[in-house]
């Protein structure tokens, strides 16, 4: 299924074409979805601040329950045949899927992301912590999940010559087949980066445009428009976005971490060539994986 800003797009998984439009409240934002075990298909409205149930088979709208301001994550507990709504505010709400009033409203933290219902129990991630919030059955934290700090090195000449990459932003967290969840994030460096562009007007001593990959007079290739880090013989080219030749370098890195506790995460290496990874899936065989862009890597210039 595909949506736009005011409307949820019901599409064929066979053929990719698409079988109807179903129109939602201007500016409502549909968001995170979740089907039912009764042929509903529950939409998130970020910006309409509500819950929107959907019959999939006559392919109308069937009822609209307000929720929170900010709804982000969405999950459905098939063995209580309940939905759970984790808002930006730091609300958690739950409700039954076949209609009426939320029969729990409880606030877990600020900046919530994700909903997950685990064989734990229910878990919500942060958006700007990227961390998991194990929850007990009164919706009280017990446990914070919290994602391995990377260490990357960077050349002999640079300055430290390790970093340490931490992690944040929490674009999309789901549960695996296997009983783990699966976050796509970013890890970010800790080091200082300077933005001033060099002298010459973006230009390289070779008279080479940065953003085309032009050669600079310390060594590095710099395709950032011309801003550096300073670092002797360069990191990757610029002090924001990686290199062709090193695309791992970046000041900001997409990757994935997959886990069930605290003691058992394990992160992936990043994502190369990847850019605002703002959602994931995985096979119900759990072997297979897709992650969805939202931007490229590398754009054509003129």
């Amino acid at each position: 299924m595909r949506h736009g800003p005011h409307h949820e797009a019901q599409k064929s998984t066979i053929t990719g074409t698409a079988l109807r439009s179903i129109p939602l409240r201007e500016g409502d934002e549909p968001g995170r979805l979740v089907a039912d075990a009764d042929g509903r298909v529950h939409v998130v409205a970020r910006r309409g601040g509500a819950i929107v149930s959907i019959d999939a088979k006559a392919g109308q709208v069937e009822r609209r329950r307000p929720v929170c301001p900010n709804p982000r994550g969405l999950a459905f507990e098939a063995e209580t045949n309940a939905l759970h709504v984790a808002c930006a505010g730091g609300d958690l709400v739950s409700m039954d899927a076949a209609g009426g009033e939320p029969w729990r409203r409880v606030h877990v933290a600020k900046d919530l992301r994700d909903v997950l219902v685990t064989d734990r129990g229910l878990a919500v991630t942060r958006f700007r912590e990227a961390d998991v919030l194990m929850l007990d059955e009164e919706g009280a934290v017990i446990e914070d999940q919290r994602l391995p700090v990377f260490q990357r090195f960077r050349n002999e000449f640079s300055s430290p010559p390790v970093e340490e990459l931490h992690p944040n932003t929490a674009w999309r967290t789901v549960t695996t087949p296997r009983g783990e969840w699966l976050m796509v994030h970013q890890v970010s460096t800790n080091r200082s980066l300077a933005i001033q562009p060099h002298d010459g007007g973006g230009k390289g001593e070779d008279g080479g445009s940065h953003d085309e990959g032009g050669s600079h007079d310390d060594g590095g290739s710099h395709d950032d428009g011309g801003a550096t880090d300073g670092s002797p013989g360069g990191d990757g080219g610029g002090g924001y976005g990686p290199s062709p030749e090193s695309p791992c370098s970046g000041a900001v890195n997409p990757t994935l971490t997959l886990g069930r506790d605290s003691l058992s995460t394990r992160s992936a290496p990043a994502l190369m060539g990847a850019v605002l990874p703002v959602d994931v899936a995985i096979a119900p065989s759990g072997d297979l994986m897709a992650v969805a862009l939202a931007g490229r890597h590398v754009t054509n210039s003129t």
